[in-house]
C-alpha cells in the first residue's frame, strides 16, 4: 500500500481555489431573487429570502464553491430606509434571511438596493422590487 503525503492534498485544494476565482473573474453583472420563506417550524412565512446571481458577460450564472464574498442589502419603502445589513455568502446557492421583525415598519411592497463586492474588490449593484 502507498502512502501519499499531505502535500498532494494541500496542492489540489488550492488549485480548487484558484478555478474557482478564475470563474468569479468572468463576473461581469449580478441579479438576485427575492421571495418569501419559512424557515422555522410554524406555517407562516418568516420574512425574505434573498439569493445573489452573479453572471457572465452573456448572463449565465456563474456557479461558485468556498469563496467569500460581501453583500449589503438596504430595504427600502417609499424612499425610506426600512432595513439594512451586511451579509457573507460563500457558495452559489446560499439564501440570505431577513427576518421580518428586523424590518423597522411593516410594508406589502419596496425594493432592494444590493451592493455585491467581489473579492477582487470589484463591487456590482443591482435593484429589486420585492413584495410581502
Amino acid at each position: 500500500m502507498k502512502k501519499y503525503g499531505l502535500i498532494p492534498i494541500f496542492i489540489l485544494l488550492f488549485l480548487g481555489c484558484i478555478e474557482e476565482e478564475i470563474k468569479l473573474q468572468n463576473v461581469e453583472t449580478c441579479d438576485a431573487n427575492i421571495v418569501q420563506g419559512n424557515w422555522d417550524e410554524d406555517a407562516e412565512y418568516d420574512g425574505l429570502l434573498i439569493n445573489i446571481v452573479l453572471k457572465d458577460k452573456d448572463g449565465y450564472p456563474v456557479l461558485f464553491n468556498d469563496i467569500e464574498i460581501t453583500v449589503g442589502i438596504i430595504l427600502k419603502s417609499n424612499d425610506v430606509d426600512i432595513y439594512e445589513g451586511i451579509f457573507r455568502i460563500y457558495n452559489w446557492g446560499d439564501k440570505i434571511q431577513i427576518p421580518y421583525e428586523k424590518i423597522i415598519t411593516k410594508v406589502e411592497k419596496g425594493e432592494a438596493e444590493i451592493i455585491v463586492w467581489m473579492p477582487d474588490k470589484r463591487k456590482l449593484e443591482v435593484k429589486k422590487e420585492f413584495q410581502i
